[in-house]
């Protein structure tokens, strides 16, 4: 991953956004296939009543982005193949950015994820770890501590 370019990588991102047309672009607006290169990687709707500026990450959670393609890609497979999720420290270590920049990174991700899952319904036999699920332990077997002692007594 880290050998991948940042037009390799903004290729990838084209193909997400636009998988229709395999990464051509078209208006989010008016959804015309005719646009204008500008400068910075954006794009200007050729149609007169729209007249649209957009990006590949316009609309979406990547917008307003500050990291180059590169990295978010380096970002997202750090992230996707760690067994328990990733730290925000170590992954400003691994791709070089400030911890903020990790954090927010992989809050995008997680709100990314979470968007994908809201229409997930599960079928067929689903197996849940019980462990999981006996977080909540009951009461009267939990240890008392220093703010909890005494108040399952009767004044």
């Amino acid at each position: 991953m880290a050998k991948v370019r940042e037009a390799t990588a903004y290729g990838w991102f084209k193909r997400m956004r636009w998988p229709q047309t395999d990464g051509e672009p078209f208006c989010p607006k008016c959804g015309t296939l005719s646009w204008c290169s500008m400068s910075r990687g954006r794009f200007k709707c050729s149609d007169k009543a729209c007249k649209a500026v957009f990006t590949v990450t316009s609309s979406t959670v990547f917008a307003s982005r500050t990291l180059s393609f590169k990295k978010m890609v380096m970002a997202i497979w750090l992230s996707v193949n760690s067994v328990k999720g990733k730290a925000a420290l170590q992954l400003s270590r691994e791709i070089g950015v400030q911890f903020k920049t990790a954090w927010v990174m992989l809050m995008k991700l997680r709100e990314a994820i979470a968007w994908r899952r809201e229409d997930m319904v599960l079928k067929g036999e689903v197996e849940i770890d019980g462990n999981t699920l006996a977080a909540i332990s009951d009461p009267r077997t939990r240890p008392k501590t220093a703010s909890t002692a005494g108040r399952d007594r009767a004044p």
